[in-house]
């Protein structure tokens, strides 16, 4: 079936037609992630649902709008996601907290979000290609992270809400009179669409540029931008815009309320903290090979991309240029299609970028290099693009006598991919049935990763097989020495073996992070192995230095404590009083100095 042909009153199918490819979509995605029903909580979901304060009751879901995604002493993360997080509340304390109920919960969605895409797509496409495209979204490989894992569901209903929203524009561009704008009650629907979407994940930000890019591109005939006039269509739309941006302000002033700030400078991964904005642009430029391999072809799914993706690669790069010819093309062409009357490639590839812009860590770090979750919402740019071309190859087809025999090769060629596809997805989903075989996958994936090595070292610690934990630990630390938290996970791992030497070396490293010279839990674990390792004297030298260059209240409390173990009672004194005008409130002090009163 061609474009015209899905767009004529004459040849439109019946609504049970449609009816039952949808049924196919939904039943192809919930196909495809149905082992995914048997798995537990493992990874995230560990912290984020069965081990989460936050959910575990109905008052505590009421306070979820006040806290920091990952609690009250992680703010520092810079995630505000009270709707997700209520979501997960509501879930557990609706149901006997089983994983089951979760894991359904995420097929669900994504079933969903694919009769969504179906449904979109077919607004400018043939019903059949169509189906395809939203078939190509529904058993996409790249996927499983979102769905196999509870704690990345954000990313689908995100997904869920910018179909929405996109589906509001596109019927309000093709059906509402251009003289007239649109009404306030459309407008405050779009309005809480996005505050929803932005309460769920970071990432929500970009729907009002994902539909607006849907709306005016995925047309058939395209909108004429010769006779648009901004004018008019600013009246048009100047209660959404008005709405949307009212919106905008309240979320913004409830994240920096809750947070403290809007981006804090410490959620920059590791081997992305310190990087200039030219240096992170060509970083993840340099990644571009790897996205398109994951969006098309992706033979070895990754759940963690860590730092050796991007090392060496802060300046211009082969494969930097390679992604730089590749956007480049395909945005002219998109223009090149779009000018001679057909712009719905380029409405693909605009959402494709566009929903990628949160995660690509260009404009702001983010904690994570690059994610394969953080592609979920992009796919639906690469559903809307297969079914693009599938509609121009039966366009092209309808050409030939030949025809039903070229549909019926293209239909072969397009069956075959979708089941390879699905039987890729269908064994992918298994590494994320528990710990050992999701850190054996991240390993198996990039042999060169450290965080594979790290968490089985923690894992093993959990289950108490310490010399195990330390063997693991001490080879992701060779691997990568500069992950804060791997450095103090096997200093504390080495502390609970009895190697104080070897623990103070290692937690001496955290001290090469200028603001950790003050934080208090990393003072307190180097100068405590310090002291265990060397003793009392070295513990002075130490703290003594390092209140020079960075004063604060933990390197007061270990310089005093080591004049006291000393004798030099009178030199305590000085250092508990120079800690006292440094932290006045700190009641630790405060005792020790009375003490000496």
């Amino acid at each position: 079936m061609t474009t015209n042909d899905a767009l004529s009153t004459k040849t439109a199918p019946p609504a049970t037609a449609r009816r039952r490819l949808e049924l196919l979509v939904g039943g192809a995605a919930f196909i495809a992630y149905a082992r995914s029903l048997t798995f537990g909580f493992i990874y995230d979901d560990t912290t984020v649902v069965r081990s989460n304060p936050q959910i575990q009751s109905w008052s505590a879901v009421l306070h979820a709008f006040a806290q920091p995604y990952w609690g009250t002493d992680r703010a520092s993360s810079g995630l505000y996601r009270p709707l997700f997080v209520s979501t997960l509340g509501v879930l557990w304390n609706g149901t006997n907290h089983a994983p089951l109920w979760f894991h359904l919960f995420a097929v669900l969605l994504h079933v969903a979000a694919s009769v969504a895409v179906f449904r979109l797509a077919a607004r400018a496409a043939g019903n059949s290609a169509a189906a395809i495209g939203a078939l190509w979204f529904a058993v996409q490989p790249v996927h499983v992270e979102a769905i196999a894992s509870v704690a990345n569901t954000s990313e689908i209903i995100v997904a869920l809400f910018a179909l929405g929203l996109a589906s509001m524009a596109g019927r309000a561009e093709s059906m509402t009179d251009a003289r007239k704008p649109l009404s306030w009650r459309w407008s405050i629907v779009a309005a809480l669409l996005f505050a929803a979407a932005c309460l769920v994940k970071e990432s929500g930000v970009m729907i009002p540029a994902l539909a607006l890019s849907f709306a005016t591109l995925w047309r058939c005939p395209p909108v004429d931008w010769r006779t648009t006039r901004t004018a008019l269509e600013l009246r048009r739309w100047w209660r959404v815009i008005a709405a949307m941006a009212i919106t905008l302000v309240l979320v913004t002033l409830a994240r920096v309320a809750v947070l403290g700030t809007l981006v804090p400078a410490t959620i920059a991964a590791p081997g992305l903290l310190g990087l200039t904005f030219a240096q992170r642009a060509w970083s993840m430029l340099a990644l571009g090979p790897v996205a398109m391999r994951v969006l098309v072809i992706p033979s070895a799914l990754n759940p963690h991309y860590g730092p050796t993706y991007i090392m060496g690669a802060a300046g211009p790069s082969w494969d930097a240029v390679l992604t730089i010819a590749a956007l480049a093309a395909a945005i002219i062409i998109g223009i090149a299609l779009a000018v001679k009357g057909d712009s719905r490639f380029a409405a693909g590839i605009a959402w494709l970028l566009l929903a990628f812009v949160p995660a690509s860590n260009v404009l702001s770090a983010t904690g994570q290099i690059f994610a394969e979750r953080t592609l979920y919402i992009s796919t639906v740019g690469s559903a809307l693009i297969v079914a693009w071309m599938v509609d121009r190859v039966q366009q092209w087809a309808s050409r030939f006598s030949a025809r039903r025999a070229i549909e019926v090769v293209a239909a072969s060629l397009a069956a075959l991919a979708l089941g390879l596809a699905l039987s890729r997805t269908w064994s992918a989903v298994l590494p994320w049935r528990s710990h050992t075989t999701l850190f054996a996958q991240m390993i198996a994936a990039d042999p060169d990763s450290y965080r594979g090595r790290w968490l089985i070292g923690l894992d093993q610690r959990s289950r108490n097989q310490i010399d195990s934990a330390s063997a693991s630990l001490a080879r992701a630390y060779a691997m990568f020495p500069n992950d804060r938290q791997l450095v103090i996970d096997f200093a504390e791992t080495l502390r609970s073996q009895g190697r104080h030497r070897d623990a103070a070396t290692v937690a001496s490293r955290l001290m090469r992070w200028p603001e950790l010279r003050r934080n208090d839990d990393a003072l307190s674990l180097y100068l405590d192995e310090v002291g265990r390792a060397f003793g009392a004297d070295s513990v002075r030298v130490v703290s003594d230095r390092l209140l020079e260059g960075a004063p604060s209240a933990a390197a007061a409390r270990f310089a005093g404590d080591a004049r006291l173990v000393l004798g030099d009672s009178a030199g305590a004194k000085r250092v508990f009083q120079r800690g006292v005008t440094i932290a006045p409130a700190d009641t630790a002090l405060a005792r020790r100095l009375a003490s000496l009163r």
